[in-house]
């Protein structure tokens, strides 16, 4: 799908359309074929299609966080874990 408007040239004889692929995620980029250099500087698609994927890296660590400190904690990590806390604090 793309997005977009119709211009009309200044004698009203053509119309342009001037648009860009409708675009969210970097599967979307993936699906269709597209790099993100492919979207030029000034499109906000740039930035919508980065802040999803922040958003979506930031939902997976925190799903991800809870069972990766289980993991550790099972295989005896926990000093490692406790030193780093203290160091971050």
């Amino acid at each position: 799908m793309i997005s977009g408007q119709i211009i009309a040239d200044s004698h009203g004889e053509q119309l342009f359309f001037i648009g860009s692929p409708r675009i969210e995620s970097l599967a979307d980029l993936k699906m269709h074929n597209i790099y993100l250099s492919d979207i030029p500087l000034y499109d906000v698609t740039r930035e919508l299609v980065l802040l999803n994927q922040q958003r979506i890296a930031e939902i997976e660590v925190r799903y991800l966080a809870p069972n990766i400190y289980l993991e550790l904690s099972s295989i005896g990590c926990m000093n490692v874990i406790d030193l780093s806390q203290q160091k971050a604090g």
